[in-house]
């Protein structure tokens, strides 16, 4: 057998389970997901907050090329201001740019997701520099956030536009927010995306919120469906300079 991954060793420190099982449930991903979403009697909102699907899907995605790359990215400019990571899952995100130098609060429903990312922080003494708290704690910050990222969220919520608003409120003016949401994924693998939302583009509902879309950037596809991180901006007001947010590398689309 070949040698365990880190997280694979994180994940049965958390779960209990030995390393043939978390490697079965991590092989699996999306269609386990999937799966256990098709099968829970209870509601969506319910769903979310317990299934252990996303606890092994996200762990696939630990060592994510593109994240460490936005984690670099803003790392080198950003360093000590304050980041929100809203729906951080497992906190692949949250802890890259802790690490990268950010002051970062993460939120999620999930309760496996959340209970494995608290684990992680604590066994690194981490608490000091990535904050793991309740979404609505989240969104009433004691100072707005300069960064706010918000990656495969929207799709999955039955009030985008609401959650997009009142992530907007919790950012400062000239600030950045960074989102994926491939609403038009409506695939047998995905049955937790809203069909309903599937004509829904995020740089257009970043638009409405009153954000100014900066920068539309293709950084991966499935089947036909393009994945795209959208960046937008808070205007200022008037006679306010700012700090400048940094911009990842923008591709036309």
């Amino acid at each position: 057998m070949t040698s365990s991954r880190p997280i694979e060793r994180e994940l049965c420190d958390y779960t209990g389970e030995s390393l043939d099982v978390v490697r079965e449930r991590m092989g699996e991903g999306i269609h386990r997901t999937a799966r256990l979403f098709l099968e829970y009697p209870g509601t969506m909102e319910a769903f979310y907050r317990e299934t252990d699907g996303y606890l092994y899907e996200l762990s696939n995605n630990d060592d994510d090329p593109f994240v460490s790359y936005l984690a670099q990215k803003f790392g080198a400019c950003m360093a000590g201001r304050r980041m929100l990571d809203y729906g951080c899952g497992i906190g692949v995100m949250a802890m890259k740019f802790a690490e990268a130098g950010l002051d970062v609060t993460a939120c999620d429903v999930n309760g496996p997701s959340i209970g494995f990312l608290k684990h992680r922080v604590a066994a690194r003494g981490w608490d000091t520099k990535l904050h793991v708290v309740e979404p609505a704690m989240a969104l009433h910050p004691a100072e707005p956030y300069d960064l706010i990222t918000c990656f495969h969220v929207l799709e999955h919520v039955a009030t985008p536009r609401e959650l997009l608003a009142a992530l907007v409120t919790c950012l400062r003016p000239g600030g950045l927010f960074c989102g994926v949401a491939p609403f038009d994924m409506i695939y047998d693998e995905f049955p937790e995306h809203i069909e309903a939302h599937r004509h829904l583009r995020l740089d257009s509902l970043c638009e409405e919120a009153g954000l100014e879309v900066k920068g539309r950037l293709v950084h991966n596809t499935y089947r036909d469906s393009d994945v795209v991180l959208v960046q937008a901006v808070k205007p200022v007001e008037t006679g306010l300079h700012p700090k400048q947010p940094v911009m990842a590398d923008n591709a036309a689309v």
